[in-house]
């Protein structure tokens, strides 16, 4: 009897069990990854969006799966561990051991009888362990400390119609931000000091959006954000003057040159 292909189907279920199992290890870490991510946007260390805590739970889940599905099976330990689970003492091993006596005939047949009535979702089952409980308490914890850290629900009055008013400003801040460089060229021809700037005004339109700056600390950023324009405005259009110059000095002793070749000069 050919054990090694009545075991495929053993070995099918394995891998699945094994992706289910490696699933939900991968969202427990993702998990735990999402639940930093969203601590770290409530202390306002770092901004955190639903799609990248999402792509971090799911990224891990993906990796524990595809690891559980990819891992080889071993058709010995496989045989070894249907023994123990279905209760057939050794019987699966031993046939697969060889022998060509009586007495390995007949357990051969002993084993293929007794194998027969072994199912692949008998001996191994889908179950629900304690890292599919993490994993869910994990996701639930993240979206609680996010939504905690983004919602009026822990604010007083005060802090409340600051974040009315810094919503406001917000759109303003992005639509000045979009009329200027909505068009990806301009953001390639931007200098250092420049995509320095937009992302600072990008963080400060991240920092209104979500209420966590007050009325005084918002004027004295966006003041400052204004002066540092102002202040590259200034430099562009001194250098842009420069450029111009030495452009014009250029083409003067260029022009002084074709003389002196005619001896014109």
């Amino acid at each position: 009897m050919d054990f090694q292909r009545q075991l495929d189907p053993f070995a099918r279920r394995v891998r699945l069990v094994r992706g289910w199992r490696g699933l939900a290890i991968g969202a427990a870490v993702g998990a735990a990854g999402a639940a930093v991510l969203a601590g770290l946007d409530f202390a306002s260390i770092r901004y955190a969006e639903w799609s990248e805590m999402g792509a971090v739970f799911g990224v891990g889940a993906l990796v524990g799966a595809g690891v559980g599905l990819l891992l080889p099976i071993r058709k010995e330990a496989l045989a070894k561990s249907i023994d123990r689970r279905a209760g057939l003492r050794d019987r699966l091993e031993t046939a697969m051991a060889g022998g060509e006596g009586t007495m390995e005939e007949a357990q051969r047949e002993d084993a293929s009888v007794r194998f027969g009535e072994v199912k692949p979702a008998q001996v191994f089952p889908f179950r629900s362990s304690r890292w599919h409980t993490g994993a869910m308490v994990g996701a639930i914890a993240a979206s609680a400390i996010f939504l905690l850290g983004n919602s009026p629900m822990l604010m007083n009055a005060g802090l409340k119609a600051a974040m009315a008013e810094n919503k406001v400003n917000a759109a303003k801040v992005e639509r000045v931000l979009k009329e200027t460089f909505e068009d990806p060229k301009a953001m390639r021809e931007l200098s250092p000091e420049e995509r320095r700037l937009v992302n600072e005004a990008l963080n400060f339109k991240r920092d209104l959006d979500k209420g966590r700056m007050d009325r005084e600390e918002a004027m004295r950023k966006g003041n400052e954000l204004a002066k540092k324009a102002d202040e590259l405005v200034r430099e562009s259009a001194n250098d842009e003057l420069k450029s111009l110059d030495t452009a014009a000095k250029a083409m003067e002793r260029a022009e002084r040159s074709e003389l002196e070749k005619a001896g014109l000069q």
